[in-house]
Parts: structure tokens; C-alpha cells; sequence
């Protein structure tokens, strides 16, 4: 029998905890009437065929709800009772099986993704009058933070992206899915600029939504990167959950892994996203993190070494010390400052509101486009 190897049980662990995560998330909401309906027409055929044996023509409201509820009712019972139990059990003879297998060897030849080089000349953006209106408009705490974005490296990548957009064939542009990955992509980067220097007065250091993509990529070689957009946006490697970034501590012996960072450009929150939140956090525990960065002891590397020597290569202000996770890794959510999120252990706001967002999303893209 083939001997199953390390990267095949990450991708089965991968698989358990999203099952799990969805469960947990859904489970709450299966009695409740709303639900019951949608969920039973996102079924289809399968269940329309079953709703006429519930006799739901020319009842009331109470009891039209209480037959929807008893077969819901019982898909309940059986998540908690046996699927639930069933799916943590797997995931935890993965982990054993984890532990126990070893690591491949790796070497010290590092994967970096290339710094986009410009498509065009876009020196005229700063001057253009969008841009001018939109100096004039915003709030003026936001004004610094957007002129430090407009002239660093990773402006490129969205500058490059909306022009991109523009070349495509009208009838292939998909303008929401662009706009809201185009909106995330410049709170990433506003939310990093506004983070990064107040972490280092605290001698911390925030990697730079490059910086960890560029960690991500070497931890896991063998898959592919891919953009939900196509045009170099909301990077991400295939089959896997990540963090936006990390913020590191530096001590005598260690760079440590003290709290991730997630950038979210928010307003109002629903419940469910809540819920998706929190469960995100609970799938990137200490112990997860040790197992993504294969830090739990097992192969022939010395894992903390490799991601020391990767950090001080991408970033010079920190020492070439190895790797380590803090056991009370801490998670930061960096919002809006007019955002109504606050169910989360520690919240950042941004000096930028939703609107300004938009407002400079829709400068950028008139400026660019013409």
C-alpha cells in the first residue's frame, strides 16, 4: 500500500475542519423558520418531492411551521448526535497521524513572487482631478494614509488590476466581484500602513500583505496560487485557509508568531458573518499554526530555521533568529473607523470610513480608465 504522505492528511485536515466549520455554523439556524424554506428550496427536486407528504396546502402559519420543523428538526439531532462526533473524531486520528509522519526534506531554495512591474506610466494619478476631488472630499486623517498608498510598491498591483479590468471585453467584466475584491485589496494596504508603524512603537513588526503571501507560498510549494479576479487580486493558494498577515515578536532566541491580522472592510455585520468569523478563529489555534509551518518537531529540517532565514531575507529589520508560535496567539481585526464590528477580542479602526473606500476605489477607476 502506498505510504499516504504529509501534504495528503493536511488536505484531508483541511477538508475535516471545513465540514466541521460549516456544521457548526449552520447549526444553530436549523429549526428556525426563514431557514427551513431556503434551505429546503437550495435542496431542490429532492426535498420538493417529499413536501407533499407533509400536507402543507390550506393549514396556518403555526402548523405549516411546525411540519417544516419536525424533518429539520431530526437533521438536527443527527449533526449533534453522530455526524459532529464522527467528523472530530477523523480530524483527531489525522493529527495523530500527523505527528507521526514525517516530514519530506526541504531545501534553503525559496519561492518569491515577483514584484509587479507597471502596465503603463501612472505618474498622472496623483495630479488628476478624480484624485484632486477626492483629496478634497475624504476626511483629512485619511489624506496621509492614502498618499503614502499611492506612492508604494504595492499600489502597483491594484493600479495594474483596474487596468486590466479595462482591457477585458465589456460583456466578460464582472463589476461587483471586481469592486469587492478591489475594496478589500486597498483597505489590506491602507490597514497596513496605518498598523505597521504603531506596532513598531510597540517593537513589534506586521508583515505586509506581500510579505505573507510570500510565507504562505513557501509553506505550501506544492500548490498553485490563483485570484478569484484573474487580475492579481485576493492572491491565494489553492485548497488552503489563511491569515492576512502576522504580527512577530522579537525576542533573545526567537522571532514568535504573537497574533494574526485580519483586514476587514466591514460596516454593518450579520450574524452569520459573525459566526463565520469566529469560527475562523478557531480553526487557526497555536496548534494549527504549528502544524501549517510543520513546527512540531517531525522531519529531518529544522523547520524554525528555514522560516527565520525566509523572514530576514524578505525583511532586513529582522534578525535571522528561528521561528516559534506564542501558545496565546492573539487575533487583531483591522476595520473601518465607522464600522459597527466589534465581536472580535481585539479591534483595530483604520482612519478610513467605508465610504472613503468607495470614493477612492471609483477615483481610481475613473483615472485609470480615461
Amino acid at each position: 500500500m502506498e505510504r499516504i504522505t504529509a501534504e495528503q492528511l493536511s488536505e484531508q485536515r483541511e477538508n475535516l475542519e471545513s465540514r466541521i466549520s460549516r456544521f457548526e455554523i449552520i447549526l444553530p439556524h436549523l429549526p428556525q423558520e426563514g431557514f427551513i424554506e431556503s434551505y429546503l428550496e437550495k435542496r431542490g427536486p429532492k426535498f420538493a418531492n417529499r413536501l407533499p407528504n407533509l400536507k402543507l396546502a390550506n393549514v396556518d402559519p403555526i402548523t405549516y411551521f411546525d411540519r417544516l420543523t419536525g424533518p429539520i428538526k431530526r437533521v438536527q439531532d443527527r449533526i449533534i448526535d453522530k455526524t459532529l462526533p464522527n467528523l472530530r473524531a477523523r480530524l483527531v486520528a489525522v493529527d495523530e497521524q500527523l505527528a507521526e509522519t514525517e516530514v519530506e526534506p526541504i531545501s534553503y531554495g525559496y519561492l518569491f513572487v515577483p514584484k509587479s512591474e507597471p502596465l503603463r506610466d501612472y505618474s498622472f494619478i496623483r495630479s488628476h482631478r478624480e484624485m484632486a476631488r477626492f483629496f478634497n472630499e475624504t476626511l483629512p486623517q485619511t489624506v496621509p494614509l492614502v498618499e503614502q498608498f499611492l506612492d508604494s510598491q504595492n499600489a502597483i498591483d491594484i493600479f495594474n488590476a483596474i487596468t486590466l479590468y479595462y482591457r477585458q471585453p465589456k460583456q466578460q467584466r464582472d463589476a461587483q466581484l471586481f469592486e469587492n475584491h478591489l475594496a478589500g485589496a486597498l483597505f489590506a494596504e491602507l490597514g497596513y500602513l496605518h498598523l505597521a508603524p504603531m506596532y513598531e512603537r510597540r517593537n513589534l513588526k506586521l508583515l505586509s500583505p506581500y510579505e505573507n503571501f510570500v510565507l504562505v507560498t513557501n509553506a505550501y510549494p506544492d500548490r498553485n496560487a490563483s485570484d478569484d479576479t484573474g487580475l492579481g487580486l485576493n492572491r491565494s493558494i489553492n485548497g488552503i485557509s489563511t491569515i492576512d498577515s502576522y504580527i512577530l515578536a522579537i525576542s533573545a532566541d526567537n522571532i514568535v508568531l504573537k497574533a494574526g491580522v485580519e483586514y476587514k472592510c466591514l460596516g454593518e455585520v450579520s450574524e452569520y458573518r459573525r459566526e463565520e468569523l469566529t469560527a475562523q478563529r478557531q480553526r487557526f489555534q497555536p496548534n494549527q499554526l504549528i502544524l501549517d509551518f510543520h513546527l512540531n518537531g517531525n522531519g529531518k529540517n529544522d523547520y524554525p530555521d528555514y522560516w527565520g532565514r525566509l523572514i530576514n531575507t524578505l525583511r532586513e529589520d529582522i534578525p535571522y533568529l528561528p521561528l516559534s508560535v506564542d501558545d496565546k496567539l492573539n487575533y487583531v481585526y483591522a476595520v473601518p473607523s465607522n464600522s459597527h464590528f466589534r465581536s472580535a477580542p481585539i479591534i483595530e479602526p483604520v482612519p478610513v470610513r467605508t465610504g472613503a473606500i468607495k470614493a477612492l476605489l471609483m477615483a481610481l477607476r475613473r483615472t485609470i480608465s480615461q
